[in-house]
């Protein structure tokens, strides 16, 4: 009978020690209460130093409170949980902030449950409680990051549009809405096909089928799209496939080419008609769409998820807090300011800003809207390259908030109007030339017309002359010098005529700027008169 007691004791007391070892080794703290308060621990493992910073004893010895370490915010919550599952005798579980004994504020995930009677009174309540903190940062990041990369997704310049794999619009950004005319709303119950010209239809059920069947991942294409007036505008295209909450989506970045399309289409026509300078001009041109194109295809090649979307953006795109220090800049904005890549990040924007005026009143500008947060309006300046040459910009706003609200920060995208504005001049420049290779061009075609125009002034003069040549035989000069004068007034007139006729023909052919001025009628009227007489 003895053996049997010591093999009992010694069975229970290994069993008390593996409980002992299991307890230390978990990582969060068990617990076991008499009370629905938190108050009375009649049991606490080792692990409550490591997530409360007290040990088991000053728990069980009620030097601490656990319920003291909730956060103010949560602790009645907290109670009235565990309060209402005790009174339907069910199980609970929740997450609330607790205060460490160094200070240090940390998220918990608890679960318990009542033990009760055979009487179904409350024993004692026991549970589990765990350090959930490097979790919930990591959600409070993953938050930040989408917000940050939404921001950016509404404020690009070019239209963007997220769609299912069944062609449903999922998200559009307001340049998209912009761009065809539709509302968010609008287009958030479309499919693809209701924007996508029938024709160009196949080439996004070409490129879902190349996902499911080769893994293609990205696309780029030009083909057009039906404006909810009816109007078809050509539209360039890149297709990226990138996984959202888990599932397959299509990134669509479109930008409206159309204009450029009827540029690039009206030069084509009438380069066969001008000189080897304009050809050369539209190759290099082309060259120049050709090396962008490329550019543009490998860089959005470059990355396969959000960040690779800021990167693909012609536009500098950076990040900033408020303090004005760089925390994010992309390839645009270091290639703007003729920097490395990676070399802008913990720059402060004030480096940037050449004037010491300029730089405190944008100082007190960025202070004023983290204050105030009004909406944003766009701000045109200076900025200083690495080489020292200050470039014109304009700088697009949106705030970046904390989850309370206050501003954590500002996205800005960054263009250089100087670049912009030389283009147009170049545009200009080119629509000059065509016009006067056009009006040279077209001198055979007048020929015949400025010959007709031509010969009937001269026809008149000759008339004119040959009459007075008779009148001056048949009869003397004084009987009727009058007549003679009307007539040869007659000739001078004609002469007058065929004179502007040439000085008309070398202003048509003359090289110059267009001019529109204004024309009376009447005079036009009259002048045509003249050809019927």
């Amino acid at each position: 009978m003895m053996q049997v007691k010591e093999s009992a004791t010694d069975l229970y007391e290994q069993s008390q020690r593996q409980l002992a070892t299991l307890m230390s080794n978990m990582p969060g703290m068990a617990y076991r209460y008499e009370d629905q308060a938190f108050n009375h621990f009649s049991f606490v493992s080792d692990g409550c130093r490591q997530l409360t910073g007290y040990s088991a004893k000053e728990f069980l010895r009620q030097k601490v409170s656990f319920k003291s370490l909730i956060a103010p915010a949560d602790r009645e919550r907290v109670l009235e949980i565990v309060r209402e599952a005790l009174s339907q005798k069910r199980p609970f579980t929740m997450q609330y902030e607790i205060l460490t004994a160094s200070g240090e504020k940390k998220w918990v995930w608890e679960q318990g449950c009542g033990v009760y009677s055979a009487e179904c009174d409350l024993l004692w309540v026991e549970g589990f409680t765990s350090d959930i903190t490097p979790r919930k940062l990591a959600e409070r990041a993953l938050e930040e990051s989408e917000e940050f990369h939404r921001s950016i997704f509404q404020s690009s310049w070019d239209g963007m549009s997220i769609l299912d794999l069944k062609g449903y619009f999922v998200e559009v950004n307001p340049a998209y809405c912009r761009m065809l005319g539709y509302t968010r709303e609008e287009l958030l119950h479309m499919h693809v096909r209701d924007v996508v010209q029938p024709d160009h239809r196949y080439r996004w059920f070409d490129f879902v089928n190349a996902y499911r069947q080769d893994g293609v991942t990205e696309v780029y294409s030009e083909t057009q799209d039906v404006r909810k007036d009816g109007r078809i505008i050509d539209i360039e295209i890149t297709s990226s496939v990138l996984m959202l909450r888990g599932e397959p989506m299509v990134l669509a970045v479109c930008r409206d080419i159309s204009k450029r399309k009827r540029a690039s289409e009206l030069l084509n026509s009438r380069l066969a008609e001008g000189d080897k300078q304009l050809m050369l001009a539209n190759e290099e041109l082309a060259q120049e769409v050709m090396e962008r194109k490329k550019i543009e295809t490998a860089l959005r090649a470059s990355e396969n998820r959000y960040r690779s979307l800021v990167n693909k953006l012609p536009n500098g795109v950076d990040e900033i807090d408020t303090q004005g220090t760089i925390l994010f800049a992309n390839t645009a904005l270091h290639k703007l300011y003729g920097c490395a890549d990676g070399t802008l990040i913990g720059q402060s924007i004030y480096d940037r800003i050449p004037n010491k005026e300029e730089r405190e009143s944008v100082r007190e500008h960025i202070a004023y809207l983290v204050r105030e947060k009004p909406p944003i309006t766009p701000y045109v300046g200076y900025k200083l390259r690495d080489d020292g040459q200050l470039i014109e910009v304009q700088i697009d706003w949106s705030y970046n908030f904390n989850p309370d609200g206050s501003v954590r920060g500002f996205t800005t995208v960054v263009t250089d109007t100087a670049e912009r504005r030389h283009a147009e001049q170049h545009l200009s420049l080119q629509h000059n030339e065509l016009a006067h290779v056009t009006r040279v061009s077209t001198m055979g075609e007048m020929a015949t017309g400025i010959a007709h125009e031509l010969n009937q002034p001269l026809a008149a003069i000759v008339n004119y002359t040959r009459g007075c040549i008779r009148r001056l035989k048949a009869q003397p000069v004084n009987n009727n010098v009058n007549e003679l004068i009307k007539v040869m007034q007659e000739v001078a007139d004609e002469a007058d005529r065929a004179a502007a006729i040439i000085q008309h023909m070398r202003e048509f052919v003359k090289k110059g700027d267009l001019m529109q001025v204004s024309l009376d009628i009447n005079d036009v009227v009259k002048e045509s008169l003249k050809f019927f007489n």
